[in-house]
């Protein structure tokens, strides 16, 4: 059908490691020349699956790192802490693919200053991309049973990762919103950042 790129949906496309290498020494075997991005988890990747999924044509993986509070990733139950974040962001660029992580502020009991904390770590890492968001607590999931129990109102309209949608114990629905405002300014518009995707750039629908 012509096409030139793919994603795998898979929430974590490395848990099953063994699955994860047979798919890409597949896609090598058969000389299957397609472009393709995942998700995965930071305690889920290792330099040699790394290598051969850029082999295969991997280009991009998003991990969800969540928060820079281990704190706060306790408290969503990550069962990762920073030390796999930072090892997992060196691990991706040494091996050529991108990386984009995600960061959430409004963990239960976290401060703004904890947020700030967060945006500081993702600027310590080498990512290609970062995307900011307010955490929601959907329908069914512990936090939001959580927040049920402590009597908290939820604002679904707002369920768009953008707008804060709760408030956690910590900080007000304002400051989680002024936390993505500042972390997506400080992350894409640093002088160093710009000029390196700029020098990256190859074909004018990279520019848009």
């Amino acid at each position: 059908h012509g096409v030139r790129e793919i994603t795998f949906y898979d929430e974590a496309f490395t848990l099953d490691r063994d699955r994860a290498a047979r798919l890409c020494e597949i896609l090598i075997s058969k000389n299957i020349r397609v472009s393709w991005s995942a998700n995965s988890r930071v305690d889920c990747v290792d330099p040699e699956l790394l290598a051969l999924m850029k082999k295969a044509g991997c280009w991009r993986i998003l991990y969800g790192m969540e928060s820079g509070v281990e704190k706060n990733l306790r408290a969503l139950a990550k069962k990762t802490t920073i030390h796999m974040a930072e090892k997992a962001a060196r691990m991706t660029k040494k091996a050529g693919i991108e990386t984009l992580a995600t960061f959430v502020f409004g963990c239960p009991g976290e401060s703004y200053e904890e947020g700030l904390a967060t945006i500081r770590f993702a600027l310590s890492l080498d990512l290609d991309y970062a995307l900011f968001l307010c955490l929601s607590p959907l329908p069914g999931s512990t936090l939001f049973k959580m927040a049920e129990r402590q009597g908290k109102s939820i604002d679904f309209s707002a369920m768009t990762g953008f707008s804060a949608s709760f408030d956690p114990g910590g900080m007000t629905r304002q400051e989680q919103e002024k936390l993505v405002e500042t972390a997506f300014k400080k992350f894409y518009f640093r002088i160093p950042y710009v000029a390196r995707r700029f020098a990256s750039l190859k074909s004018p629908g990279d520019l848009v």
